[in-house]
């Protein structure tokens, strides 16, 4: 394997955690005439548990002439093909861009944490933008699998 690195997004890991807390709390603070069933606000701290779990952490690794990435256990995941990438720089994202999965211009943000990032333009002139807490090594490792796959190909 050429590279492997995974980023611990604390941010994520901290608001679901508050948002448990919170939930469990609730029988505290609400009106003693008008109750939220128990079972209710612990479903909603167990899923808040969950998702927290799901989205704390995000993979990157280039394997063979693969880059993949994945949140948490390893869903959802994503694959971009080598031969796919013409171009590859170190960024800093938005505060406006944040974290997660979603559209940007041009392309989409996978992100956990943080701010520096990794754009990939592909062929098809749109961009792929990973987050990571160590973009030159992402570059450099991504550039090393090119070179890889282009001398494959001159032989």
């Amino acid at each position: 394997m050429a590279y492997e690195h995974t980023q611990q997004g604390w941010p994520v890991r901290i608001a679901f955690g508050l948002a448990a807390l919170a939930l469990l709390s609730t029988p505290v603070l609400q009106p003693q005439d008008q109750p939220m069933p128990r079972a209710v606000l612990a479903g909603g701290a167990a899923i808040a548990v969950a998702l927290g779990l799901l989205w704390s952490r995000m993979t990157i690794l280039i394997e063979g002439d693969r880059l993949r990435w994945s949140f948490g256990p390893g869903w959802p995941r994503f694959s971009l093909p080598i031969a796919e990438v013409t171009s590859v720089e170190v960024m800093r994202t938005t505060l406006w861009q944040g974290w997660g999965i979603h559209r940007v211009r041009g392309g989409w943000l996978y992100n956990i944490a943080g701010f520096d990032a990794v754009r990939i333009k592909r062929r098809d002139g749109k961009h792929v933008l990973l987050g990571t807490d160590e973009p030159r090594r992402l570059k450099s490792a991504i550039e090393r699998a090119q070179e890889r796959r282009h001398e494959g190909t001159r032989r």
